[in-house]
């Protein structure tokens, strides 16, 4: 009975994890769609990620090819991923992961975008760090060029303007070797910007006009108005006005304002100024401080400037004064980034530890996997051995069952009375099929899984045996005829209960002590005990007279 609950149990389980493992397939297929197709159909994906069960995943790579899928969704729908929720649990993986390279370049760049938009650049700079370590195998020269742009927008916040100089110079190769003007164009002339800014503007110049007439070529209004801005600034600091005159003119004819209304008015008035046209120069400054929302350096240099072509030098000085104030809070600021560093290095050293503390989780694993096996193993031999002890325990019971049924065919084909003659032949019809049954038994081996089936069934034709209580109510009519109603008698004493009345019936008709025992379920032993019991019960409702039916 108890394997049989077992049995139940495990299908059960089978079915749960059958259900289970078809609702993963189904996740983990939807996650493959998107990882192919996000770049190309990013609505479709955004969709499709987005139906996907979370608690269908069933291991940390299918979490985390999830969070790399959602994250690259999200990320080609030009929607900001802030979420640590979602990226972590990646990093967290993939970090540690050496066997999925590509996978592991996205997931980190993903997980740098993340830290960047958090302003937390030391995290930043070290995924995508290590996000090139997966890439030293792989020619993607796409996201290459990316990680090298995300780091030249890291170090430009940072006013770290060299590293982010170098940083996108490589991303303009990488695109260039991929073939993606575009990205190699933006590239450049963020390069071009950042050579404004440490003071090369010979090398900016060359950059930034060979970007302009790309962003023309190209048709790239965005590029062209960023990089016309870039420009005016390079011509500003080398005093160039006329050159700045010249490339403002570009805006009227590209419609640039509309990207930078206050820092191309505030450059528009100093080159009214710079003609004289002072008047024209506030206007533009007005309008430059109605478009501003946030703090912009150029519009104190533009006051200044101003200031200093109408030769009003005492408000110049005030204006430089402000400026030089901010500037040495810039300065403060940038002077906390070597930490930047210092940070980096942490990082580097926590994931190393990190790593050697997994090689101890997996040496540990390997040793509680080699005691389960011994235990395993164990169980086991012990299962094998107590199930021989019950194959034979079991083959010593069936062998009773084959004595105590020869016994009972015997009496029915030669009965001890003719007065009983009838009740045995009641049972040879489960004489004949019992003794059947247990001779197979007998000739398979009780180990065998034929063996199983025949207990089974034998077990089931003794229990019919005991509760034909249509059989039974016939053999008790047989005994009562032959014996003056001693069985009516007994029950109207009412001392006797059922299983008292069913062995004096057993025992008036002449089944042995074993037979007995088999009948009611009972061990030899008992009989015994039960006999002496009856027997009382008999004495005390006064039939003592009726006690020797016993010594038949």
């Amino acid at each position: 009975m108890i394997r049989v609950h077992i049995a139940h149990i495990l299908l059960f389980v089978a079915i749960l994890c059958g259900v289970g493992c078809t609702s993963s397939s189904e996740a983990l297929a939807t996650i493959d769609r998107v990882l192919e197709s996000a770049e190309a159909e990013p609505e479709a994906a955004l969709e499709l990620i987005r139906s996907v069960n979370r608690e269908r995943l069933r291991g940390d790579y299918d979490r985390a090819r999830y969070a790399l899928a959602y994250s690259e969704a999200l990320y080609y729908n030009r929607i900001c991923c802030d979420r640590d929720t979602l990226v972590t649990p990646m990093m967290r993986y993939y970090i540690h992961d050496n066997e999925h390279h590509d996978e592991r370049a996205r997931a980190l760049y993903q997980h740098a975008l993340v830290k960047f938009n958090n302003w937390e650049f030391a995290e930043a700079l070290f995924a995508i760090e290590e996000s090139h370590k997966s890439l030293d195998i792989s020619e993607n020269y796409k996201l290459r060029g990316l990680l090298h742009r995300t780091a030249g927008d890291i170090y430009q916040n940072g006013h770290l303007y060299s590293n982010a100089c170098d940083a996108y110079s490589l991303s303009t190769d990488y695109f260039d070797e991929a073939g993606l003007e575009h990205h190699a164009a933006h590239s450049r002339r963020a390069a071009g910007y950042m050579l404004s800014q440490i003071g090369d503007y010979a090398k900016a110049e060359e950059l930034l006009t060979a970007t302009k007439d790309k962003a023309i070529e190209l048709n790239d209004s965005s590029l062209l108005c960023n990089t016309i801005y870039a420009l005016c600034r390079v011509y500003l600091q080398t005093t160039e006005y006329s050159k700045c005159a010249a490339t403002v003119e570009l805006l009227n004819t590209y419609d640039c304002a509309i990207h930078y209304p206050s820092d191309f008015n505030t450059i528009k008035a100093i080159i009214a100024a710079y003609n004289g046209d002072y008047p024209l120069a506030e206007q533009y400054l007005s309008a430059a401080e109605s478009f501003q929302t946030t703090y912009d350096e150029l519009i104190p240099y533009g006051h200044y400037m101003v200031s200093m072509f109408k030769q009003d030098y005492k408000k110049a000085l005030d204006i430089y004064g402000e400026m030089i104030n901010v500037q040495n809070k810039v300065v403060h600021d940038a002077l906390k980034l070597p930490i930047l560093n210092s940070q980096m290095d942490y990082l580097r050293s926590s994931i190393a530890q990190e790593q050697h503390e997994n090689e101890l989780i997996k040496h540990r694993n390997t040793i509680i996997y080699m005691v389960i096996t011994i235990l395993i193993i164990s169980v086991s031999l012990y299962l094998y051995i107590y199930n021989r002890y019950k194959a034979r325990e079991q083959r010593r019971t069936i062998a009773t069952y084959i004595d105590t049924i020869n016994e009972l065919q015997e009496k029915s084909t030669t009965p001890p009375s003719n007065e009983y003659k009838e009740v045995y032949a009641l049972y040879n019809t489960y004489f004949t099929d019992l003794n059947g049954l247990c001779e197979t038994l007998y000739s398979h081996g009780a180990t065998s899984r034929e063996s199983t089936k025949v207990v089974s069934n034998v077990n089931a034709m003794i229990d019919n045996i005991r509760n034909d209580s249509e059989r039974m109510y016939k053999i008790e009519q047989i005994v009562n005829l032959n014996n003056d109603n001693i069985i009516t008698r007994l029950r109207e004493s009412g001392k006797l209960n059922d299983r008292d009345i069913r062995f004096v019936i057993y025992t008036i008709i002449g089944f042995s002590s074993a037979t007995i025992s088999i009948l009611l379920n009972i061990d030899v032993d008992a009989v015994w005990r039960l006999k002496y019991k009856i027997k009382q019960k008999i004495a005390n409702a006064g039939m003592s007279d009726d006690v020797n039916i016993f010594k038949r």
